[in-house]
């Protein structure tokens, strides 16, 4: 073995040591996967079409109605710079009621949209109005939902997302 082979192993050996040294400190500043699904009374969702930007617009205002959130963040690691993500489900139903269930267009009364968040998605909350939304009050207050639907692209360029999951949603 010569001193250039040797040489070549010892800077191999320590590129690779600092390599995983770093990868370590990075693990120990992440924040694990979460969902939050949440229900709010006094809510309502405005949906409006902005013209200028050819585009569906959504806002949550004070209202009369119940407001459903499904909130998805990804693991983010405060080490690593843009690698947080996220997703949004959110529509609101009239308050008063125990049950429900909206099967495609009927999607577009609860004003239903879905966005995803990070810093390499657009943010653009998107319309849905294929599939279903299903849900039932629970003895003390919390609801069970199903939702299984299909987002409407915001320009031809874009494929629907399909969103789906079964979860207790709490206040």
């Amino acid at each position: 073995m010569n001193y250039v082979t040797i040489y070549k192993s010892t800077i191999l050996g320590l590129v690779m040591s600092l390599a995983l040294l770093s990868c370590q400190d990075d693990i120990t500043d992440c924040h694990p996967e979460r969902k939050d699904s949440t229900w709010t009374e006094g809510k309502t969702i405005l949906f409006e079409y902005n013209t200028e930007y050819e585009r569906n617009e959504y806002s949550i205002v004070e209202g009369e109605n119940l407001l459903f959130e499904y909130n998805h963040r990804g693991a983010q690691c405060d080490n690593i710079f843009d690698d947080e993500w996220g997703e949004i489900l959110a529509f609101n139903v009239e308050e008063g009621i125990t049950e429900f269930e909206f099967v495609d267009e009927e999607i577009l009364e609860i004003n239903c949209f879905y966005r995803e968040y990070g810093a390499w998605v657009s943010g653009i909350r998107h319309q849905v109005k294929n599939g279903v939304i299903r849900g039932k009050l629970l003895f003390g207050g919390n609801w069970a939902i199903t939702v299984s639907v299909f987002t409407t692209p915001s320009n031809p360029n874009q494929e629907s997302k399909a969103i789906s999951f079964v979860d207790i949603f709490g206040d």
